[in-house]
């Protein structure tokens, strides 16, 4: 592996990781924890999931998955469908709520980053945006 390489991955692995924290700690009024909000992301952005490919996702074990998933259908913010292709397993969608209170806290989350991107010169926030591109095709590269 070239060291340069593994030194560049390890930096934008930690500034990734600082982009998170930073943006989850600029909401002023959270909704959800860490965990209901990353749970609710992931099956508002995929539509419909299996418990079981949610843990995977989330790196996590069922059982500590299967809390989540009882607080955000309690909350009213998913449902638990039967799956069409397997009656005997469950998916979990997003309900309308679901989708607004995303919505409303990545609006709320992000803005300190638009106001830190609107700071920025033209040239850096090209290279902001052709670095996210490359960032993209790294990410959803099959």
């Amino acid at each position: 592996m070239n060291k340069c390489n593994e030194n560049l991955a390890n930096r934008l692995s930690i500034t990734a990781i600082e982009l998170v924290t930073w943006l989850r700690w600029s909401d002023p009024s959270p909704t959800l924890s860490a965990a209901q909000a990353s749970t609710l992301a992931i099956i508002v952005h995929v539509k419909s999931i299996k418990p079981s490919d949610l843990a995977e996702l989330e790196n996590v074990k069922r059982p500590t998955v299967s809390r989540t998933i009882s607080q955000l259908k309690t909350l009213g913010l998913i449902d638990r469908i039967s799956d069409p292709e397997d009656a005997r397993s469950v998916l979990l969608v997003p309900t309308k709520l679901g989708i607004t209170v995303f919505l409303e806290g990545q609006r709320r989350r992000i803005k300190p980053l638009v106001l830190a991107i609107s700071k920025l010169s033209r040239s850096d926030s090209e290279t902001l945006k052709r670095a996210n591109r490359v960032l993209e095709t790294i990410i959803h590269h099959d």
